[in-house]
């Protein structure tokens, strides 16, 4: 009788559980296609309001620290795009580019992104504050792509905030690389962009790229190469030929570069030209970067720093077993929680942004492909923030939007295009009216 009784009642919480679910669904509002159209509008307002914005005053002077990194042995290469593989222990240069006056500076770090969790950056972020940084940033590198595998490896450990010993390692390097900078005399910031068509070709990718690679420098001996697009390895006969952005990095500092640093988006996907010369392939890009530097030009008036948050409520978690959960309540349960941020630091002769990895295919889809480009300096993936839940192992979708749409969900992806839309048309205009920060 007790026992019949227990199973009633068991039952009964059952359908009592049931039924306040599917009222939760029932409650839940679903968009309709005018909500999608109004949802739009008013985020590219949004980003016009963000246009207009004078933000945070940064001046143009740079000091740059960095350090170098080494990666253990069977460190997996091309785990997002290729099979999994190992390779020789290499090593990785990570540093920090200052900018404005002493009293109100800010730091942007390049960050090797496998090597970064949140709470790391979150760290690197309270140690700055306490030398008296405004605010920090973070760029991605993809010197070395995509872990292949989870836990195996020593750099899949660092990765999953397993080997805290790596972590301790590289914010104590940071705050190094830190105060080397701060110790320079400050130099005027510079920048340009390069052609480079005949050095890199697109892999698969349905987007249409601008093949430039963008060079900032900070004094004569300090280099930052940037490139829209995600580096990736080759693979014939079985053989990786990767690692070229590092390579680079090498030649340059064999060439009297103090500080030869990377950065990359994930618009696309690029590799040499011809993988199995790359030697000279690289050589011949360092020609051109050497040739080119004569001419780049100083940014002599402010920079600002303008900062908006995007709510992510469409968040979507792809149920697969080779994505890993990170946190312990997934994200596709509570909808209205997640939210995410971009961060411009503007010019009127370019447009620096920082949002999260997730995020930054859309910036360089077809549908920007065309606009003002060649006001976007350069477009930089990892502010330390993930949107809070996975670790992919292997891309879903072929690249760019295709894999922004897997990670966010349609209406989020159409919410950051939105803003970034409204952003670009808005602020050539403020800037075609505001005469005190007229383009050099």
């Amino acid at each position: 009788m007790q026992g019949s009784f227990k199973r009633l009642k068991n039952k009964r919480f059952s359908y009592v559980l049931a039924a306040f679910f599917l009222l939760w669904v029932g409650l839940l509002p679903l968009p309709s296609q005018e909500d999608a159209i109004v949802s739009s509008q008013s985020w590219n307002e949004k980003g016009q309001a963000l246009a207009r914005q004078t933000g945070t005053l940064v001046l143009p002077l740079c000091r740059m620290g960095s350090f170098m990194l080494e990666v253990p042995e069977n460190t997996p290469l091309g785990g997002y795009t290729l099979p999994r593989s190992s390779r020789e222990a290499g090593s990785v240069q990570m540093g920090v580019l200052l900018m404005g006056r002493d009293d109100q500076q800010i730091a942007i770090v390049s960050a090797e992104i496998l090597l970064f969790t949140p709470g790391l950056a979150q760290k690197v972020r309270s140690a700055f504050k306490q030398r008296g940084l405004a605010n920090t940033l973070f760029t991605a590198t993809h010197t070395h792509s995509g872990p292949g595998g989870f836990g195996t490896t020593p750099l899949e450990r660092m990765v999953l905030g397993q080997d805290a010993g790596a972590e301790r390692a590289i914010l104590r390097s940071l705050i190094r690389a830190l105060d080397n900078a701060s110790s320079q005399p400050p130099s005027v910031l510079r920048t340009t962009s390069i052609q480079t068509e005949f050095l890199l070709r697109r892999t698969q990718s349905h987007e249409t790229l601008d093949d430039k690679i963008n060079l900032l420098t900070c004094g004569p001996k300090n280099i930052w190469v940037m490139h829209p697009a995600h580096p990736v390895t080759e693979q014939r006969m079985d053989v990786l030929h990767g690692d070229w952005p590092q390579l680079l990095m090498t030649s340059l500092r064999a060439k009297g570069f103090k500080n030869a640093l990377y950065a990359s988006s994930s618009g696309g996907e690029v590799s040499l030209d011809r993988p199995q010369g790359r030697e000279t392939t690289v050589a011949k890009m360092v020609a051109l970067i050497e040739k080119t530097l004569p001419n780049m030009k100083p940014i002599k008036s402010p920079m600002h720093l303008k900062e908006i948050q995007i709510p992510l409520p469409e968040l979507q978690m792809p149920i697969h077993p080779q994505w890993q959960l990170r946190g312990l309540i997934p994200q596709w349960l509570l909808p209205s929680k997640a939210a995410t941020s971009i961060q411009v630091l503007h010019h009127p002769t370019l447009d620096w942004f920082f949002m999260p990895y997730e995020a930054s295919a859309v910036l360089w889809g077809p549908q920007l492909a065309s606009r003002q480009k060649n006001r976007l300096l350069f477009h930089t993936p990892f502010n330390g923030d993930y949107v809070g839940y996975i670790v992919p192992q292997e891309r879903h979708g072929t690249a760019g939007p295709e894999q922004l749409l897997s990670l966010m969900g349609p209406q989020a992806a159409a919410r950051h295009l939105a803003l970034l839309n409204g952003y670009l048309a808005a602020s050539m205009t403020v800037d075609h009216q505001d005469s005190g920060t007229s383009p050099e």
